[in-house]
């Protein structure tokens, strides 16, 4: 049985956010939650080039605000930046904001995703408190908490759709739930401003599906408003940004040393080459022949007369789910790289991709059989250290 995982999704109508009020919700939502984790140091790390990278943030409130000018995007954009707990341990979370526009046909540009694994997921005072942090953090328009067995039950296509999750809390622009048939097994509260849903014992996620789903008809709420949008205002921010450092660049050992990355020590198993000083593995590069982009691959091989091109994939379970945004997100960079490298693999060689994990051993090459590429190889490669 694989490590239970919830996700947590929140959702805000604001445009154009400044890099300053993107980082002041991050340091509310990672200070608010410290007691429910019982941790308070986070790690700040950016997807960069086909890897992830440690900012090297000191836990201040001021060198936030600067990490973050840094990284808009040329379109003023934050996107593919994450905190850590610890050294990767139960909790992660990504901001995504700074757009011009709420969203596109397929995904939302103004969100805030929490990822709880193990005991963390497992505990509901953990999730509450985490959603309630989250809700103090942002003000969302919605927040639900959720996995993947839940989302296989959504209807797919509209974005806009109002969503069951095993938590949900809707915000003031959505209304109030006046119609609570008290026959549902489901218990409706207020929470800052906003409607707590959350089921009453252990449900099924179908019977908490249709039990939520009664409850948004009754009171005629079936998607999201597509016309407003929220004041920049924030109050309950506040308290947070006046406590400063909360983080720790990439999370020191008591012995002195550091704890790498743990996907880039996968990375670093299945290429056979040693991390760098700065705490990321050399990429082998192969440059496209007819377009001279370089294609990146963690690293190269050879099996006799065989030539291997090694690719890691590193804790990713959730393969093209129309349903689930980061799933999503996931799969379309997955079939990029899996696209761009098979372009360029020498006549003769071998494209191999590793996975931790078998159950994701499994979805990748279901997924990849799917858009008809299976010339790659998916092998499980248990990590060193980890669970099978």
């Amino acid at each position: 049985m694989g490590v239970k995982r919830l996700q947590i999704g929140a959702l805000w109508f604001r445009v154009d956010e400044s890099a300053a009020w993107l980082a002041d919700g991050c340091f509310s939502f990672l200070r608010l939650v410290a007691d429910s984790i019982k941790s308070s140091k986070w790690s700040a790390i950016a997807y960069h080039e086909g890897t992830d990278r440690d900012l090297r943030w000191d836990g201040s409130h001021a060198d936030l605000n600067r990490i973050f000018a840094e990284y808009l995007d040329p379109q003023s954009k934050i996107d593919g930046l994450r905190f850590l707990q610890g050294s990767g341990g139960e909790i992660s979370c990504r901001i995504e904001g700074g757009a011009p526009v709420v969203a596109s046909d397929r995904m939302f540009f103004h969100r805030f995703d929490v990822e709880l694994k193990g005991g963390l997921a497992s505990s509901a005072d953990v999730v509450l408190g985490v959603v309630e942090a989250v809700v103090a953090a942002w003000d969302p328009v919605r927040l639900i908490v959720t996995d993947v067995a839940l989302g296989r039950l959504e209807e797919r296509g509209d974005i806009w759709r109002v969503r069951p999750g095993y938590i949900v809390w809707l915000g003031g622009l959505l209304g109030s739930l006046s119609e609570v048939d008290p026959t549902l097994p489901l218990s409706v509260s207020s929470l800052r401003g906003g409607t707590l849903i959350v089921p009453r014992g252990e449900l099924t996620p179908r019977t908490l599906y249709d039990a939520e789903m009664k409850l948004f008809a009754d009171n005629g709420i079936g998607s999201l408003p597509k016309d407003v949008l929220q004041s920049m205002e924030v109050p309950s921010r506040q308290a947070a940004l006046t406590m400063d450092n909360i983080g720790a660049p990439f999370v020191s050992d008591p012995t002195g040393g550091d704890f790498p990355d743990p996907a880039e020590s996968y990375r670093e198993q299945i290429s056979g080459w040693m991390l760098s000083p700065e705490g990321d593995v050399p990429l082998w590069v192969q440059p496209d022949q007819s377009s001279g982009v370089p294609v990146r691959f963690v690293g190269r091989t050879q099996r006799g007369d065989t030539e291997v091109f090694l690719h890691a994939i590193y804790g990713v379970d959730r393969f093209g789910d129309p349903s689930d945004q980061l799933a999503v997100r996931s799969a379309a960079k997955l079939l990029s790289i899996a696209t761009w490298q098979l372009e360029v693999l020498p006549e003769g060689a071998v494209l191999e991709w590793h996975t931790d994990t078998a159950s994701a051993a499994t979805g990748l090459r279901n997924f990849l059989a799917i858009h008809g590429l299976t010339a790659i190889r998916v092998v499980h490669t248990p990590q060193v250290g980890g669970d099978l």
